[in-house]
């Protein structure tokens, strides 16, 4: 049996819930309790209160009302929120990294309901995402055998700029990621030029080179971007690909409109969003490089990644191929401006670098850094709210008039 009332009403209604109570609530007076209860079937009680609330408030009485506890005796406290918040803001971190890092006083499912409280959690990835995830196959790569390689530009991020502006920071970020540890290297430079891409890879993998890493089956990847001169259909004797293999390794391009091909670098420039650039303050270029080599070591050192089962990408690298020194993963950001200017050629024809002389790396004859300086139970103890915290809290940031992007 159809319930009385007006159904095209219904069906347009944007709430079904609120028409079909005041469709009873007027069905009753004119009719009664007990025929609006069998018409709607429904008790009489829900007949009464309906009606009575739709006498005293009118329509507004017939809205639904909240069934929440007026008390919650095991929910977390104002402190506890605070508390989680407040490393939030400082960290950026996810719920079960805020827990193992600040050690909060709730875990991480109370952790995670405060974030969604207060609207800071991320959307839920789309199905179609999970299903081209490969970390199955990135498992079976060995050390340094796949590198992605990518530029990310830093003009749009927003507490970033000013301080670049105001200082004269670099506006370019190359990024190389190793796909099977997790490891990444960074550089900076002014512009985006192909010339600072040759640099960054010979840079990168003289210096694997000489801490022990066998290049014969390392694979360059990167997008078809101008820096890779992917964009040139007549390659010249002098592009970004022969610069990879003048160093032993291979490149490769990826396919077009394929953006996932880069997923692991991509995703290493979403992290470093809101855990350096949106929180660290700057002095002058040296010490934005120094904050810059901080962070790079805490994400190679003593970051772990969930996705590859909790493990840094020291550790990763370290149980698949125990010769590799710690050095390694520590060769420091350059500023690439600077880099080039020091090698120049003398007749000022400067497209082509060759490999910089000892690339910056040690030799595997010299000794290695104490890792002890380094790491604390096997893993850094630097992370950018330890940054925060040892800067000179009176700072403030630049003023923004005027240097918005």
């Amino acid at each position: 049996m159809l319930c009385p009332g007006d159904y095209a009403t219904m069906i347009r209604s944007k709430d079904h819930s609120f028409d079909l109570r005041k469709t009873l609530a007027r069905f009753s007076l004119q009719n009664g309790t007990r025929a609006a209860a069998r018409a709607f079937a429904v008790s009489r009680n829900t007949v009464r209160k309906w009606r009575r609330r739709f006498k005293a408030l009118g329509l507004a009485g017939l809205q639904g009302r909240s069934t929440r506890p007026k008390r919650s005796p095991n929910k977390v406290s104002r402190q506890v929120e605070r508390t989680v918040l407040e490393a939030r803001a400082r960290s950026g971190f996810g719920a079960a990294r805020l827990v193992e890092e600040f050690d909060l006083p709730c875990g991480s499912s109370a952790t995670r309901r405060i974030l969604r409280h207060y609207r800071l959690t991320r959307k839920p990835r789309k199905q179609h995402q999970k299903k081209n995830d490969l970390r199955e196959v990135k498992k079976k790569y060995a050390p340094f055998q796949r590198l992605q390689m990518d530029l990310k530009h830093l003009k749009d991020q927003p507490y970033y700029l000013p301080q670049a502006r105001l200082l004269g920071l670099p506006l370019y970020q190359y990024t190389i990621r190793d796909v099977r540890s997790g490891a990444m290297w960074i550089s900076f430079a002014t512009e985006c030029a192909a010339v600072y891409a040759e640099l960054t890879i010979r840079r990168l993998l003289g210096h694997l080179r000489a801490n022990g890493a066998d290049l014969k089956l390392t694979v360059v990847k990167s997008d078809n971007g101008s820096e890779f001169k992917g964009h040139q259909l007549h390659f010249d004797a002098r592009d970004f690909a022969d610069a990879v293999r003048d160093c032993g390794a291979d490149h490769r391009f990826n396919p077009p409109s394929c953006p996932n091909a880069n997923a692991d670098v991509e995703s290493s420039h979403s992290r470093i969003e809101p855990e350096f650039y949106d929180r660290a303050n700057f002095l002058n270029t040296d010490d934005f490089l120094a904050t810059a080599y901080q962070y790079q070591t805490y994400w190679n050192l003593g970051r772990p990644n969930r996705y590859k089962n909790n493990l840094t990408p020291w550790e990763i690298i370290h149980a698949l191929k125990p010769n590799i020194l710690p050095q390694t993963l520590l060769l420091p950001p350059a500023l690439l401006d600077t880099l080039h200017r020091q090698l120049l050629h003398p007749q000022g024809v400067g497209h082509y670098v060759p490999p910089p002389p000892g690339s910056g790396s040690r030799s595997r004859g010299q000794p290695a850094p104490d890792p002890a300086a380094e790491t604390s139970g096997g893993r850094s103890v630097f992370h950018p709210c330890h940054r925060r915290e040892g800067r000179n809290n009176s700072r403030r940031r630049p003023p923004a008039s005027g240097a918005g992007p």
